[in-house]
């Protein structure tokens, strides 16, 4: 059946309700499903509670942290949703700053986007939006909240740019030579080459000086205020600030401020107090990974393991460096060690990056090590990559295959670059591994998140994502950009994926135990969260009840 036929369906079905429920006038609806319903349990009392100002509204910035965090029983603060960024509607600064100075007082702790409280969030800062003076006032902001709040744990994240130039109009025809640009100009910085001395200048030729100007100086900027933050942790002012690197290569400019900082900072007594990685929308959720574990001392012990020898030196898509590289970043950045033996270890992660010549026999073999791991009761989280975005050569059709129990992963990741994945899944790990160690977990924040990367990472990013965009690039709608488009849009995916969802639960989920609790009920509501098909929201309900006891027989996952 043709893609058109079935959204004509689909709309045939739905328009009656769509009209009763007047939600075609809406630019974002929301669509649920539940599988059984089940009154929810009562909940305990949070912990902690962090207020978040996120790199953006995007579900991985701005929803990921807290339903990672509500996993150790954290909750998790976030600004009204007109305070913060839409698409390329940048947030509100002046309200964010306000907001922060009135409501983070009642916080324990406090985690913010530099991004979005001097540009208004990660897409204005590729602009970018804010200037110099914007970056000053949000130092004194910072200085003034820890002034009037010595007691608040105060954490930031800042970005450096990534390398393409930002998506605009006047942008667009130099983009690809301005990459090589500015390729070119880290690579003479490190050792001349007349000939490529020569390609820069001929690029000086074809790029305008007002585009040149505008990237260099992006980069002077963001290298002052990289170091401005850093001092501000070594003050004491900021109780830890991560500086991430967006989308890259092994060579650009971004990969020059990253060794600037690196150089500047390496006799400074406080390194503790600061970290360089790569990645951005994933840090959020690794900072409050790391605040969680330093609130109880606790430093997780990670087995690192990959399907196949060479995996871990493959540089990924917009990745500087090595797999190796971002693996070690990110456990060094929630204070974790790397020990020699499963037994020895929290949790494995356990990464599979397959590339256009990994065999069958590699995925075959991922799976039996993962399954042996589970039987021997060791918690395995899961990174699932490809390294030119390839379904046939993800773990994951080789992990059902094989029967494997996907609920009892601790965690399961592949959405978008390795820094992503990677980040996320170490914490998850460690806010899992921390709520059991500290009797705080909450099992159904847990399920509810792993089924939500399931249905996200694998059956939109890997399924329904890559259909979609090809059969919108044929009808000459961007799939960027779907403007009149995104009502009829957000209703396929909603179809496609609450079917994929129905199925992960049935097969995966449905009456599965942990600890004396049974899965009762998982519901979910999917929607586009912006105009675009890059990413989808997917909200999980929870409920866990108590199981009824099993006549003549021991109940396992």
């Amino acid at each position: 059946m043709h893609f058109e036929y079935k959204i004509l369906t689909l709309i045939s079905r739905w328009i009656i309700c769509l009209f009763l429920a007047a939600t075609l006038l809406n630019p974002l609806i929301v669509y649920f499903r539940g599988v059984s319903v089940t009154a929810p349990s009562a909940k305990p009392q949070a912990n902690m509670q962090i207020l978040l100002i996120p790199l953006d509204s995007r579900p991985p910035c701005r929803d990921f942290p807290g339903q990672l965090a509500a996993i150790a029983n954290i909750k998790v603060i976030i600004p009204p949703p007109g305070y913060l960024d839409h698409y390329n509607q940048p947030g509100d600064v002046k309200a964010l700053a306000n907001w922060l100075s009135v409501v983070g007082p009642s916080a324990d702790a406090v985690v913010v986007s530099i991004d979005q409280l001097m540009h208004g969030g990660l897409l204005a800062s590729r602009l970018p939006a804010g200037k110099r003076s914007d970056a000053e006032q949000v130092l004194s902001l910072l200085t003034r909240f820890h002034q009037e709040n010595p007691h608040i744990p105060l954490y930031a994240f800042n970005i450096i740019p990534r390398l393409l130039l930002a998506d605009t109009a006047e942008n667009q025809p130099y983009k690809p030579a301005m990459a090589t640009y500015s390729a070119l100009t880290d690579r003479l910085s490190l050792a001349d080459n007349s000939n490529e001395r020569e390609q820069l200048t001929q690029l000086e030729n074809i790029i305008p000086l007002d585009i040149r100007t505008r990237y260099r100086d992006m980069y002077a900027t963001n290298l002052w205020l990289g170091q401005q933050l850093i001092a501000l942790a070594e003050s004491g002012v900021l109780q830890h600030v991560v500086l991430g690197q967006d989308d890259a290569s092994p060579y650009g400019m971004a990969n020059m401020n990253k060794r600037g900082l690196q150089v500047w900072a390496k006799d400074l007594p406080a390194q503790d107090r600061f970290s360089i990685t790569r990645g951005t929308d994933e840090i959020a959720a690794t900072l409050l990974a790391k605040l969680a574990a330093e609130q109880s001392g606790f430093k997780p012990r990670i087995y690192v393991k990959y399907s196949w020898p060479g995996a871990s030196r493959i540089i990924m898509p917009y990745m500087p460096s090595s797999v190796e590289e971002t693996v070690n970043e990110k456990i060094a950045l929630v204070n974790g060690s790397q020990v020699q033996s499963p037994a020895e270890a929290d949790f494995i992660l356990y990464l599979h990056i397959g590339t256009p010549q990994t065999p069958p026999a590699v995925m075959q073999h991922a799976a039996r090590e993962i399954a042996q791991y589970l039987q021997a009761g060791q918690a395995v989280s899961l990174v699932d990559l490809s390294q030119l975005y390839d379904k046939e050569k993800n773990l994951f059709p080789f992990l059902a295959k094989s029967h494997i129990p996907l609920s009892r992963l601790v965690s399961y990741n592949g959405w978008n670059t390795t820094s992503n994945s990677v980040g996320t899944a170490v914490a998850h790990a460690v806010l899992y591994t921390y709520g059991r160690q500290t009797d705080r977990l909450q099992e159904e924040k847990h399920y509810a998140y792993l089924f939500q990367r399931f249905l996200d990472d694998w059956y939109y990013q890997k399924n329904v994502q890559p259909e979609l965009n090809y059969y919108l690039t044929k009808k000459n709608i961007a799939p960027a950009d779907l403007r009149d488009h995104y009502t009829i849009v957000n209703l396929f995916v909603q179809k496609k994926l609450s079917f994929a969802a129905d199925s992960l639960y049935a097969r995966y989920f449905r009456g599965k135990l942990d600890g004396n609790r049974r899965i009762s009920y998982l519901g979910y509501k999917i929607q586009l969260p912006w105009p675009r098909t890059f990413e989808v929201q997917l909200d999980v309900s929870d409920t866990i009840t108590p199981p009824v006891p099993a006549k003549g027989g021991r109940q396992d996952l």
